[in-house]
This record gives C-alpha cells, structure tokens and sequence, in this order.
C-alpha cells in the first residue's frame, strides 16, 4: 500500500512538474534564477594538495552516487534510486536527464533536459551545463542539498573541504572535454596506444 502511495505522489508531483510556470510564484531566497548570483572563483587558490584532499572526500562522499568519474553511474543510483545530474553534456545532445524523463514509457514528462545540465537553474527557467555552473552554486547544493540530495553540511563539515570537492569536479569535467590537441606529445602517445592483450594468467596474479 506503502509502495502505491508512494508512486501516485510521484506520479502527482509529475504533473505538477509538467505544468509548472516559474512566474506564478516569488521564488524562495537563494533559488538559482540567475547565474551571476553565484560566486564565480573559489575563494582561496587551489594547490595539488587541496585537489588530492578534494579526490578523497569526493570519493568518500559523493561517488556512491554521482560516480568515480560524475557520470551519475554510482552504486545508489545503480540500485534503482533517483539518479543525479551528471557532471558531463552529452556531445551528441541524444542523452538526456533521467529524472525528467517518464518512469513509465520513456516520455518526457515536460521538455527534456539535456544530459549534463542543471536541474535547479532549469526549474527557473535557466538551461545553464553543469560545466559552466558557477562554483557558488554547487556550494550552495553541497550545503543546502537540492532534490533528492540532501544536505552534506555534516560529511563535508569544513567549508573548505566543500571547496576542494568543488575544485575536483571541475577537474573532473576538464577531464572529459580536453581536446586531443590540447594534450602533450606524450600523452598523446598514451592515448593512441593499442592496449596489449593480457597474458594467459595475468588476471589473477
């Protein structure tokens, strides 16, 4: 009974969503209704250090849902919960956001958010990647929690340390967007090198 109630409230919150006009209310203090809101620039500069502490608790605290790498494809989700934004555009634009698709038949429920892009800014009436998103708001979603997420204030009890999770994931976004070009002879190399077929064995060793 439990489970039915839970999923007409889905289904109603669906449809509230659908015919959802940002003009019709004020919106709440802090709601992300423009970018240039948010803080831009991180408040203090980051070292190796900080990125390498910022990759721990990264990995402590938020990749069981957004991922190793911020494709959203963590272990939660992967166990049927809602699945967060990931932190990547799909070059193609084919990919879309999963919470604004249809749990029934795959159809949007309203206009389908692009993979990669910020559900808050676009609940406003913003289309803002998440690449591009200034540094303040994923300050403001660590600390306040947004949507299924709830506040991280206590896992990530240093404001400084939100900071350096911040600074990873932009790290991680670069990571996905570097251009071949843009990279070192020698990484090239790397790149472009054919993996070796393992040795008969060699997996268990």
């Amino acid at each position: 009974m439990a489970d039915r109630r839970g999923a007409e409230e889905r289904e109603r919150q669906a449809s509230a969503d659908a015919s959802f006009d940002k003009n019709s209310i004020t919106p709440p203090v802090g709601a992300p209704t423009k970018v240039e809101n948010f803080v831009s620039e991180f408040p203090f500069e980051m070292t190796e250090a900080d990125l390498r502490r910022g990759q721990t608790m990264y990995n402590a605290v938020c990749a069981e849902c957004h991922g190793g790498a911020g494709f959203a494809n963590g272990k939660i989700p992967e166990r049927g919960f809602l699945r967060p934004p990931s932190y990547h555009t799909d070059p193609a634009g084919k990919e879309k956001d999963w919470s604004t698709l249809s749990p029934k038949d795959g159809k949007p429920l309203y206009s389908a958010l692009d993979a990669g892009y910020s559900r808050g800014f676009y609940r406003w009436g913003q289309k803002v990647a998440l690449k591009d998103a200034p540094v303040g708001y994923f300050f403001q979603v660590i600390t306040l929690g947004y949507g299924a997420m709830g506040s991280h204030d206590v896992q990530l009890k240093q404001p400084e340390d939100r900071w350096r999770v911040i600074a990873y994931i932009r790290t991680l976004q670069f990571s996905q967007a570097v251009a071949d070009a843009d990279l070192s002879p020698e990484a090239r190399a790397k790149l472009n090198k054919p993996s070796e077929p393992k040795k008969s064995g060699e997996a268990h060793k």
